[in-house]
């Protein structure tokens, strides 16, 4: 049997960033497999995204990962500092509850 084919892309959050990557937010189309998507440096929602209302709606758009016929998959990248930041979205501190993994630097 073929291994499934994947995807992977990343991105950054930044000031906007549901404006400015709204289309990696979607498993990419024709791919086998799932899609995964790597947020880096996510405290970035909290310090250059100034918008709460943004924040929530990627906040929730990355969270359509947790659904189990999602073929999108998200791994998030935080800094230590700012973990208390991600409790504060209820749906986003369930998910976590289950799924964190403490990284050295």
């Amino acid at each position: 049997r073929e291994p499934a084919a994947r995807a992977a892309q990343s991105l950054t959050p930044g000031a906007h960033p549901l404006r400015i990557h709204d289309q990696r937010l979607t498993p990419k189309d024709g791919e086998k497999g799932d899609t995964w998507l790597v947020v880096d440096q996510m405290e970035e929602l909290y310090t250059l995204c100034t918008d709460s209302e943004e924040r929530i709606r990627i906040l929730d758009r990355l969270l359509t990962a947790a659904a189990p016929d999602s073929r999108l998959r998200v791994l998030i990248a935080v800094r230590a500092d700012f973990f208390g930041h991600l409790a504060g979205h209820r749906p986003l501190a369930d998910a976590l509850r289950e799924a964190t993994l403490l990284s050295p630097p």
